[in-house]
């Protein structure tokens, strides 16, 4: 008689939810990515909008929704309250003011009346998520946590109301780039940023006398690879990532591209000497004043 095995059910473990990717265009590349999506080469979960280039990437908006992506909408709120992203052309946007805003600009009537002018514009540019109207947070204690997680609750409510209740709202969580860059030593800058922009001066000297010690403590021929795994790759990263923030103001970001380059050259010529090496210095360091008498 033929054997017949039977077939047990198997556990199949279930694919993992993929990470979201979205992209935003800049004012000249939008014709590339509307060519990429078309032709389906990317896998984009959606693209980010700048309302001030509305019209200019109108075609990429109604590709992106085509094609069954997110067209999300920044009102670029976190830009809107600050003193480098605030500009004329960021002015012109249907809830901003002829300044900055701030805080007391959210009270009550007024901040239903800018939460109302987002809800419209997501509905009628047709838009399919939106950035909640968040700030940039210096500490925990901002005001702004309180202003922004309102608003989001009232935002909520205005695209249900306008029947775009489908539209997700995203919440964006910006955390000023003082706390990724400030001081965090408090032998150094004990209130962190604050100290360090008070006193820069005391923070630079404080920082290389401590890079200068803990070189020291290392075994000459060691020394030119710890600076730069320890020191110079940890100030490159910073330094890229200070050059890819949004400042709007040119002058800024020049320097923080020159910055950038100074650092790359710099980590690149040592990187080339640290692979010749190790190299032992014949150069007499000299006595300090109370190692002299």
């Amino acid at each position: 008689m033929p054997t017949i095995q039977a077939q047990l059910p198997r556990t199949v473990r279930a694919a993992p939810e993929p990470l979201g990717w979205y992209i935003r265009p800049s004012f000249v590349d939008h014709r590339r990515i509307a060519d990429a999506v078309a032709g389906r080469a990317v896998g984009l979960h959606g693209i980010v909008f700048d309302p001030a280039y509305e019209d200019r990437h109108s075609e990429l908006r109604d590709l992106i929704v085509e094609r069954n992506r997110d067209a999300v909408l920044d009102p670029r709120t976190q830009e809107l309250a600050t003193i480098g992203g605030f500009n004329k052309r960021l002015s012109e946007l249907p809830w901003a003011l002829d300044r900055p805003h701030r805080p007391d600009d959210f009270a009550n009537m007024p901040a239903r009346r800018i939460v109302e002018s987002i809800a419209r514009h997501v509905v009628e540019k047709g838009y399919t998520a939106v950035l909640a109207p968040t700030h940039y947070l210096e500490s925990a204690n901002s005001p702004w946590l309180d202003i922004d997680a309102r608003n989001t609750e009232d935002l909520r409510r205005q695209l249900d109301v306008a029947g775009a209740g489908n539209v997700p709202i995203f919440y964006s969580l910006a955390v000023s780039s003082k706390s990724r860059f400030g001081c965090r030593e408090p032998t150094c800058c004990p209130k962190g940023w604050k100290d360090m922009l008070d006193n820069p001066v005391r923070h630079s000297l404080v920082q290389r006398s401590g890079e200068i010690q803990r070189l020291t403590d290392v075994p000459q021929h060691l020394r030119a690879q710890r600076f730069m795994e320890e020191t110079l790759r940890p100030a490159t990263d910073a330094a890229v990532f200070a050059e890819s923030l949004s400042f709007g103001a040119e002058r800024l970001a020049k320097r923080m591209r020159d910055n950038r380059k100074s650092l790359e050259r710099l980590r690149v010529g040592l990187g080339e000497f640290a692979e010749r090496g190790p190299f032992i210095s014949y150069s007499q360091i000299p006595r300090r004043r109370v190692m002299r008498g």
